[in-house]
């Protein structure tokens, strides 16, 4: 009985380092898989953030250009601007040349009105005798024609007996 008890003491070594060694093993390929789960789990947060990173440059991109956009339309603006400026100004010196000149034509028009008063107390002042000369009717021989009143000039119809041209 002793290669029993021999046998059966290698045995429960053998088997006991087997197990030893599976249980070695085991706990080394838990150790591995665990690492490897910590390992994917990063590389998922690495993903992650690599795709974080992908939008927020995405974003930049875009902000970037929005600001370039806007930077254009705002200089637009300012050109628009300078030239609103411009045209307004030619616009005011056009309106005072347009105001000077309605006051100029006012002032001619007064003395194109005192011309003839004066061209008229001339004409009543000259003898008969010299308007039949210059063909200047006498007062016996105008016709009076209504006077259109919406026109600052008066029509006159003057007759002439026939003079000495």
């Amino acid at each position: 009985m002793s290669t029993d008890i021999r046998f059966l003491q290698k045995y429960g070594e053998v088997l006991n380092d087997n197990f030893n060694a599976v249980l070695k093993q085991n706990l080394l390929f838990q150790t591995q898989i665990a690492v490897l789960q910590e390992d994917v789990k990063q590389l998922e947060d690495i993903n992650q953030l690599k795709d974080d990173i992908k939008k927020l440059i995405q974003e930049n991109n875009d902000l970037k250009n929005d600001l370039a956009n806007k930077t254009n339309t705002l200089k637009q603006n300012q050109n628009t601007d300078a030239d609103k400026h411009r045209l307004q100004t030619a616009v005011n010196t056009q309106m005072r040349e347009i105001s000077e000149l309605k006051d100029r034509i006012g002032t001619l028009e007064n003395d194109i009105l005192s011309n003839k008063e004066y061209i008229k107390q001339l004409e009543d002042a000259l003898p008969n005798s010299k308007k039949k000369k210059f063909g200047i009717a006498i007062l016996e021989e105008v016709k009076n024609l209504p006077i259109d009143e919406s026109t600052s000039e008066q029509q006159i119809i003057v007759e002439s007996t026939g003079g000495n041209f």
